[in-house]
């Protein structure tokens, strides 16, 4: 977990997550305005997991797909401009499907590179506000069982042509709405981000008050549960509503 400083707590934060990047199913393209507008009205901007797609990238093997998710974020950074006296933060997270090895090696040295850009592993707390990917749910919110989901996935190879295009059927049927729904059952999903979170002592017990999550494809603007408010952006996914979660620092 990472924590960002107390006196360095951002006005405003932008949460954009599961964009789904090179895959057949992504629909980012037609919210990259929004995103970048957002951005530049922001002062920091959490990537929140899923941003590309290896499992089911369409532009080639996973090096040339990590490497075109650098030119990504380049690009996408750049036009957002530099906000003064201050650089804008960027901040990466993990989700199941960006966690590939050949991404990991690649934004490490881009990090190194880029000063205003950041990689906070699985869990970011700014302030009041929890952020993470979400898929910590699929593990029934216990640090063990996400720990074990993460290194399933970080095994699958790239899908194959068969495999894709049965995958492109079941998205353009709209079957992945319905999978989503029964699958993340939202005050199931809301209790096992709490036990996850809690595990990792950075609950509503430790003050937090807004938890930030995606994953699940669902858009929640705001949803109370257990003490606390659960957002999420949804997903550029065909058929799924998608809206960048902006949040304002709250006065003590």
């Amino acid at each position: 977990m990472r924590c960002w400083p107390e006196d360095q707590v951002p006005g405003r934060i932008t949460f954009i997550s599961d964009l789904h990047l090179f895959s057949a199913r992504t629909t980012a393209a037609k919210h990259e305005a929004e995103m970048i507008e957002l951005a530049k009205q922001s002062d920091m901007i959490v990537f929140g997991g899923d941003l590309f797609d290896f499992r089911w990238s369409r532009i080639g093997n996973a090096l040339h797909t990590a490497n075109s998710a650098i030119s990504w974020l380049q690009h996408f950074m750049a036009r957002c401009g530099r906000q003064e006296p201050q650089a804008r933060q960027f901040v990466f997270l993990f989700g199941n499907h960006d966690g590939d090895r050949e991404l990991r090696c690649a934004l490490d040295e881009f990090a190194c590179s880029e000063s205003g850009f950041s990689i906070a592993g699985d869990l970011l707390r700014v302030g009041d506000v929890a952020f993470l990917h979400g898929d910590a749910i699929e593990g029934d919110g216990s640090l063990a069982g996400f720990e074990d989901y993460r290194a399933r996935w970080a095994d699958k190879r790239q899908a194959n042509r068969a495999q894709s295009t049965a995958y492109d059927a079941a998205v353009a049927l709209r079957v992945h709405r319905v999978a989503a729904a029964m699958a993340h059952r939202r005050n199931r999903t809301f209790q096992r981000l709490l036990n996850y979170l809690n595990e990792h002592h950075c609950g509503p017990r430790e003050g937090v008050k807004r938890v930030v999550f995606g994953h699940t494809h669902r858009f929640l603007p705001g949803r109370p549960f257990g003490g606390v408010l659960f957002y999420n952006p949804g997903a550029t996914v065909r058929g799924v509503p998608f809206h960048p979660i902006v949040l304002e620092k709250q006065s003590n």
